[in-house]
């Protein structure tokens, strides 16, 4: 067998096998390097070994076992031509001035160990066997350069997939932050929810390195959690509105505290924002609204539950109790459900007016019937019958007036008209006509009745005026109905009310009147002169009513206390037509209450 001839990788030159076996030749990634070629790739050589003899046949090469470091023995190509084959080409031949460049390193092959037969064979097998060996070197520089291709192709693609892992990971952020901020935009108030998908989203988030979606994750989960502490803050509002409106609809009593309360909550609630704040007082407004009508509407309805008959109740001041405490118990009242609750007021006493006016309508009928009758004793008892219950309406001064009736008509029936002398009916005093003065006391015609018909500070159209040209400083107002109440809290001024017409000529009007401090005047007001203002006979036992009459002709002002037989006169020293007026004043801080100022104006007889 002969021996492979083998040739560096780098510089080409031939190397003996010997060379192999003392290591100063190796074999590696199958390719052959000699000693001085060794050098160069030393760095890439295995330590311990990993290279061996290079051992070639023409053409073939055998498996090698790189575990050994050895290659194995391989048998040498016959060294006879083939018939037939052309001399080798020039370019496969060994180089000029390279000895034994196509020699076998073994015995017997080449070189010095070939006999003349073997040297004198043609050049075309020597051209043949380097053309093995070449391809042989050729197919080594291949076998590198696919290791190198190999190589790149591999990095290549692992920094493929390296770049489609942090691509794949960075969809799976974007994906996970961009589902919590939409959950979060269409539930804005499911915080706990939201949170969730946050905690579910946050292992993505922080996979996708050198991004910054796990910060903004972060950024959107301490938002929630601000916006979710700010709904719990509000949200204490929202369920103390609903509690108080839910309470108020199942208990009434429980409304009036519920709306001071809600008057306040809007002020606090506004600390939690200009908005929100502005939201809740829109929204309490609206709830303090329903809850003034429920308590409205529920309370005329309990009061009309009570007064199914109005004839077979004693008093309606109960009632308007009733009513006017719902004015009290809500002071700011909607003005239009103040007015459904003072129109209720005004329709019950409307009401009571006119079953007063009933019954005396029926009273006065039997009266005149019995005045014709000259029966003047049983018209009394009969005026008598008129329902004590009626005694604060209007009624009840046209029912004492009615009396006055029967009287008079029983004193014209007793005795013969008789001219008053001067001074009234008693001789004391000026000469005028009192109120039974006159041509015979006879005519008794009704020029006007006051009505004082409202509570409160309305005097029902009387009119306010100071004393001695300075304002009034007297306060009015009418605890109750029939009842004017009086005082004056200045030392030094002082004022009046009135009430009368121009038409009042020769008139009289009756009045009770009870003086708590100080005294109290009459004002008569005649025209030509201004006020007459006239101080009450005196002393006037306090804490108690007395009754006066007041009587007005062309030349004279009589007050009279019917009960004391007592009267003042004032003459008037100018004459012709006058106009009167009913008034009632005080001064020097003076307080008193009059009673029946819903007085019946008559005209006195000529």
């Amino acid at each position: 067998m002969g021996k492979a001839t083998v040739y560096c990788e780098k510089c080409g030159e031939m190397i003996p096998e010997e060379d192999f076996a003392k290591g100063k030749a190796v074999h590696f990634e199958s390719k052959d390097y000699c000693q001085a070629c060794k050098a160069e790739i030393a760095h890439l050589l295995p330590k311990g070994g990993g290279v061996g003899v290079s051992k070639r046949s023409s053409g073939m090469m055998p498996s090698v076992k790189r575990s050994s470091g050895i290659l194995p023995a391989v048998q040498a190509p016959d060294p006879r031509p083939p018939s037939g084959l052309a001399k080798a080409p020039a370019s496969l031949r060994p180089k000029a001035g390279t000895p034994n460049a196509f020699k076998s390193p073994l015995p017997g092959v080449g070189g010095h160990g070939r006999s003349r037969h073997e040297d004198s064979r043609p050049n075309h097998e020597q051209g043949a066997g380097l053309s093995k060996n070449a391809i042989v070197a050729i197919v080594g520089g291949g076998g590198i350069l696919l290791v190198i291709v190999i190589v790149l192709v591999m990095q290549s693609m692992n920094a493929k997939a390296e770049q489609e892992r942090k691509e794949r990971l960075e969809r799976n952020a974007v994906e996970a932050l961009q589902e919590c901020q939409v959950y979060f935009k269409d539930h804005p108030e499911d915080f706990d929810g939201t949170l969730a998908k946050i905690a579910q989203g946050r292992p993505k988030a922080e996979q996708a390195e050198g991004t910054n979606y796990y910060s903004r994750l972060v950024t959107l989960e301490n938002e929630v959690k601000k916006k979710k502490d700010e709904f719990l803050q509000k949200q204490v509002f929202r369920d103390r509105l609903h509690d108080l409106v839910e309470k108020g609809k199942r208990d009434l009593a429980t409304i009036p505290p519920a709306l001071r309360e809600l008057q306040r909550l809007p002020t606090e609630a506004g600390k939690l924002g200009e908005d929100f704040g502005r939201e809740f007082a829109r929204k309490v407004g609206e709830e303090r609204r329903v809850l003034q009508e429920t308590y409205v509407r529920e309370s005329i309805r309990l009061v009309e539950a009570d007064l199914k008959d109005l004839t077979k109740v004693e008093s309606i001041e109960p009632f308007k109790k009733r009513y006017e405490a719902i004015l009290t118990d809500i002071p700011d009242l909607d003005a239009t459900l103040r007015s459904q609750v003072l129109n209720k007021i005004k329709e019950l006493e409307t009401q009571w007016f006119l079953l007063a006016e009933q019954a005396l309508a029926q009273i006065s009928a039997d009266v005149d019937r019995l005045i014709e009758a000259k029966k003047f004793e049983e018209a009394l008892r009969r005026t008598n019958d008129f329902p004590k219950k009626f005694e604060l309406t209007p009624s009840y001064p046209k029912k004492l007036a009615l009396e006055d009736k029967v009287k008079r008509a029983r004193e014209r029936a007793r005795e013969t008209p008789k001219a008053q002398p001067p001074g009234g009916g008693d001789g004391s005093g000026g000469g005028g006509n009192g109120p039974t003065g006159g041509a015979d006391g006879a005519n008794l015609e009704v020029l006007d009745t006051i009505l004082l018909l409202h509570s409160g500070t309305d005097l029902g159209g009387w009119k306010t005026v100071g004393i001695g040209n300075k304002p009034s400083t007297v306060e009015w107002s009418c605890p109750e109905a029939g009842v004017i109440h009086a005082v004056n809290g200045s030392a030094d001024g002082g004022g009046a009310i009135f009430k009368g017409s121009e038409r009042w000529l020769e008139y009289d009007y009756e009045f009770d009147v009870k003086c708590v401090k100080g005294d109290f005047i009459v004002i008569v007001l005649v025209s030509g002169t201004g006020w007459c203002p006239v101080k009450m006979p005196a002393p006037i036992p306090r804490d108690q009513f007395h009754r006066f009459r007041v009587s007005v002709t062309t030349s004279d002002v009589v007050i009279q206390r019917p009960d004391r037989k007592e009267s003042i006169s004032i003459r008037d020293s100018h004459s012709g037509s006058k106009s009167g007026k009913v008034g009632f004043g005080l001064i020097g801080g003076d307080e008193a209450y009059f009673r029946n100022p819903q007085v019946t104006v008559h005209k006195l007889s000529q």
